[in-house]
């Protein structure tokens, strides 16, 4: 029922990182913190054609894509995040979708590192930083 291939169906923008301890540099023993803008655009997808599908078209409406959940989180291992998150969990309130001028949904979120950050554990450049943003979601489904 969610459009989970739209092409403008997430967006990351304002990537940011600092060192916890800046009288430390980027060196062995500090940490970074990341953050980042989190822009999730959700649609409804097109009703398919089947006649068991047809028979329900009333639920392929906004109301039903409002019950949509997404979270995002920075994990140091890749991990699901599905399973906390049942649907309904952004209907109103702070942080409640949004609707755009063609009949989509919008959810701005600001995702940061917890407040140990990512550990500085090797000397030298070009290494690489583990660190995944994850997404979970609940979403209506037929």
């Amino acid at each position: 029922m969610v459009d989970m291939d739209a092409d403008d169906r997430l967006d990351i923008q304002d990537f940011q990182q600092n060192v916890f301890d800046p009288t430390k540099g980027i060196a062995v023993g500090n940490a970074l913190a990341m953050s980042a803008t989190v822009t999730t655009t959700i649609g409804l997808s097109s009703i398919p054609i089947d006649w068991k599908a047809a028979a329900y078209f009333w639920q392929y409406s906004q109301g039903t894509l409002k019950s949509s959940t997404f979270e995002y989180e920075y994990q140091s291992t890749a991990q699901d995040i599905h399973d906390a998150l049942s649907r309904n969990e952004l209907k109103t309130g702070p942080g409640a979708w949004e609707s755009t001028n063609d009949d989509k949904l919008f959810i701005v979120r600001n995702v940061a590192t917890d407040g140990s950050g990512v550990s500085l554990d090797e000397p030298g450049i070009n290494h690489t930083v583990a660190l995944y943003l994850a997404e979970g979601y609940a979403i209506p489904a037929q």
